[in-house]
């Protein structure tokens, strides 16, 4: 968990890695401690989680990297992570291919690949079925929040999602304000070098790299403070080996952090775009 008190960190050359705007919290009509709001945004892999006045930043999913993606007008994602910030369960029959989540007194049984759902032991069909992308179930997050009673609020013009559990009033229905990155890399000390402070998105469905190189399997790349190897290609993603980094600008006791706040993992494998690294080749 990543408070957005230490969205800042000083290293040994004072600089910013990445900043994450922590918007207001929104009020809510009661103060049960139960109330909690999610805030995603499609093809992003962070959630913004607010409890009351806190706010927090955490990776959807912290071990492949996954993010909501949309598939077929429908949008697909991660549950876990969400129904147990939420409170609820989330439980996968390997032999049956069924996902059983649990939440305010809910419960919803879904199948890979199928269209068919018990809610509460009544049988229900769905719009689109839950699939596995990238080894990661993704479940329809409309059916689901509806549901297990969660309001979830669509912003089409940011493509960001808002989930409301508990006693909510003064929704909003635009987020603009969230995910607002900026990404200043340090030189290296050479004084030529051009410093790139971007935003972009990445549209590419091929695994290039932010100089146009073309990725391979088991080509060397750099990101941030990080090296790795590029073990699997998916499009325009990249599953990395993240096994070094900078000793040059980052401690041991800082790496863990700042690669939470990159968005990758250090000393393991975590998928990223490949429009934001760069190949050494």
């Amino acid at each position: 968990m990543i408070s957005f008190k230490k969205m800042t960190i000083g290293l040994t050359a004072v600089f910013t890695l990445f900043t994450v705007t922590a918007p207001a919290a929104y009020v809510h009509a009661s103060n049960d401690s139960n109330n909690k709001s999610i805030i995603l945004k499609v093809n992003d892999p962070w959630m913004y989680v607010n409890s009351g006045t806190d706010q927090d930043i955490k990776m959807l999913d912290s071990e492949e990297g996954a993010t909501p993606v949309i598939r077929n007008d429908r949008t697909l994602l991660p549950i876990a992570n969400i129904v147990n910030e939420f409170g609820g369960t989330v439980k996968w029959d390997s032999s049956d291919k069924k996902v059983s989540i649990v939440l305010n007194g809910n419960s919803i049984n879904l199948w890979i690949d199928s269209k068919k759902a018990v809610v509460n032991q009544t049988e229900k069909t769905l719009d689109v079925s839950p699939t596995i992308i990238n080894n990661r179930t993704m479940v329809p997050l409309r059916f689901v929040s509806d549901n297990l009673k969660i309001k979830l609020v669509w912003d089409g013009d940011n493509q960001i999602i808002a989930l409301y559990n508990g006693d909510y009033t003064n929704v909003p229905t635009s987020y603009g304000e969230y995910f607002k990155y900026e990404s200043n890399t340090p030189n290296n000390g050479n004084e030529g070098s051009d410093t790139k402070e971007s935003t972009d998105t990445v549209t590419s469905d091929k695994p290039i790299d932010k100089n146009g190189v073309l990725i391979a399997v088991g080509d060397r790349v750099t990101y941030s403070f990080f090296y790795g190897k590029v073990e699997k290609i998916d499009r325009g993603r990249v599953l990395v080996s993240w096994d070094s980094k900078n000793n040059l600008w980052l401690k041991d006791e800082d790496a863990d952090f700042m690669a939470a706040l990159a968005g990758i993992k250090y000393k393991s494998k975590s998928w990223i775009d490949a429009a934001s690294i760069t190949a050494d080749k």
